[in-house]
Protein backbone atom coordinates (compact mmCIF):
# COMPACT_ATOMS: atom_id res chain seq x y z
CA UNK A 1 0.00 0.00 0.00
CA UNK A 2 1.21 3.41 -0.86
CA UNK A 3 1.27 6.06 1.83
CA UNK A 4 -1.18 8.56 2.27
CA UNK A 5 -0.81 11.62 0.14
CA UNK A 6 1.14 10.42 -2.22
CA UNK A 7 -1.78 9.40 -4.92
CA UNK A 8 -0.78 12.90 -6.47
CA UNK A 9 -2.85 16.29 -6.36
CA UNK A 10 -6.11 15.68 -5.80
CA UNK A 11 -9.21 17.86 -7.55
CA UNK A 12 -10.72 20.53 -5.36
CA UNK A 13 -13.82 19.16 -4.10
CA UNK A 14 -17.00 20.94 -6.02
CA UNK A 15 -20.10 22.57 -4.21
CA UNK A 16 -23.29 20.42 -4.16
CA UNK A 17 -25.49 20.75 -7.04
CA UNK A 18 -29.23 19.44 -7.54
CA UNK A 19 -31.97 19.61 -4.67
CA UNK A 20 -29.57 19.34 -1.48
CA UNK A 21 -28.06 22.81 -2.92
CA UNK A 22 -30.40 24.41 -0.57
CA UNK A 23 -33.19 27.21 -1.15
CA UNK A 24 -32.09 29.22 -4.44
CA UNK A 25 -31.13 33.14 -2.73
CA UNK A 26 -34.43 35.78 -3.00
CA UNK A 27 -33.38 38.37 -6.12
CA UNK A 28 -31.93 41.72 -4.51
CA UNK A 29 -34.87 44.03 -3.84
CA UNK A 30 -34.52 46.88 -5.90
CA UNK A 31 -34.53 50.46 -3.77
CA UNK A 32 -35.40 53.63 -6.05
CA UNK A 33 -37.05 54.51 -9.13
CA UNK A 34 -36.62 53.11 -12.46
CA UNK A 35 -35.50 54.95 -15.59
CA UNK A 36 -39.18 54.89 -17.07
CA UNK A 37 -40.31 56.60 -14.15
CA UNK A 38 -37.09 58.86 -13.73
CA UNK A 39 -37.86 59.62 -17.55
CA UNK A 40 -41.51 60.72 -16.91
CA UNK A 41 -40.87 62.91 -14.05
CA UNK A 42 -38.38 64.70 -15.95
CA UNK A 43 -41.25 65.14 -18.95
CA UNK A 44 -43.46 66.35 -16.36
CA UNK A 45 -41.23 68.94 -14.76
CA UNK A 46 -40.39 70.28 -18.13
CA UNK A 47 -43.98 70.84 -19.39
CA UNK A 48 -44.59 72.49 -16.20
CA UNK A 49 -42.13 75.08 -17.02
CA UNK A 50 -42.72 75.28 -20.34
CA UNK A 51 -46.55 76.20 -19.79
CA UNK A 52 -45.34 78.55 -16.95
CA UNK A 53 -42.78 80.82 -19.13
CA UNK A 54 -45.11 80.62 -22.71
CA UNK A 55 -46.70 84.04 -23.01
CA UNK A 56 -50.36 83.61 -24.26
CA UNK A 57 -51.53 87.17 -23.80
CA UNK A 58 -52.20 88.92 -27.35
CA UNK A 59 -49.93 91.44 -28.57
CA UNK A 60 -51.93 94.20 -30.39
CA UNK A 61 -50.38 96.90 -33.09
CA UNK A 62 -50.08 100.31 -31.33
CA UNK A 63 -52.51 101.97 -33.46
CA UNK A 64 -54.90 99.12 -32.23
CA UNK A 65 -53.86 99.97 -28.62
CA UNK A 66 -54.77 103.36 -29.18
CA UNK A 67 -58.14 102.67 -30.53
CA UNK A 68 -58.78 101.13 -27.91
CA UNK A 69 -57.64 103.98 -25.73
CA UNK A 70 -59.84 106.46 -28.07
CA UNK A 71 -63.03 104.17 -27.20
CA UNK A 72 -62.22 104.16 -23.31
CA UNK A 73 -61.98 100.48 -23.35
CA UNK A 74 -58.62 100.23 -21.44
CA UNK A 75 -59.59 99.57 -17.92
CA UNK A 76 -55.24 99.06 -16.60
CA UNK A 77 -51.60 99.38 -18.23
CA UNK A 78 -48.65 98.52 -16.60
CA UNK A 79 -45.54 99.61 -18.03
CA UNK A 80 -42.38 97.01 -18.73
CA UNK A 81 -39.17 99.05 -19.59
CA UNK A 82 -40.14 102.28 -21.76
CA UNK A 83 -40.94 99.86 -24.48
CA UNK A 84 -43.71 97.18 -23.79
CA UNK A 85 -47.13 98.04 -22.25
CA UNK A 86 -49.43 94.93 -20.87
CA UNK A 87 -52.60 96.43 -20.41
CA UNK A 88 -56.53 94.62 -19.85
CA UNK A 89 -59.66 95.86 -21.35
CA UNK A 90 -62.97 96.82 -19.33
CA UNK A 91 -65.11 94.47 -21.04
CA UNK A 92 -64.05 91.78 -23.30
CA UNK A 93 -66.88 91.23 -24.89
CA UNK A 94 -67.23 94.86 -25.79
CA UNK A 95 -66.46 95.08 -30.30
CA UNK A 96 -63.26 96.54 -30.13
CA UNK A 97 -62.21 93.64 -27.88
CA UNK A 98 -63.55 90.96 -29.78
CA UNK A 99 -62.44 92.05 -32.73
CA UNK A 100 -58.89 92.32 -31.70
CA UNK A 101 -59.40 88.29 -30.07
CA UNK A 102 -59.15 89.94 -26.58
CA UNK A 103 -61.21 86.73 -24.99
CA UNK A 104 -59.02 87.34 -21.83
CA UNK A 105 -59.54 90.93 -22.14
CA UNK A 106 -55.29 91.11 -21.57
CA UNK A 107 -53.13 92.59 -24.55
CA UNK A 108 -49.42 93.59 -24.93
CA UNK A 109 -47.99 95.82 -26.96
CA UNK A 110 -44.58 97.72 -28.06
CA UNK A 111 -44.24 101.44 -27.48
CA UNK A 112 -41.64 103.17 -30.20
CA UNK A 113 -37.70 103.47 -28.94
CA UNK A 114 -37.25 106.68 -26.85
CA UNK A 115 -34.34 109.09 -27.21
CA UNK A 116 -33.27 109.30 -23.57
Amino acid sequence: MAPKGTDGPQPPPQPPTGPTAGPAAPPPKRTGLSSAWWLAIGLLVAAVVFFLTVDTTPTILRSEFYDLLDAGQVKKVTFVGKQRVEGEVRDPQAESAKALKLTAGKFVTNLPPTSR
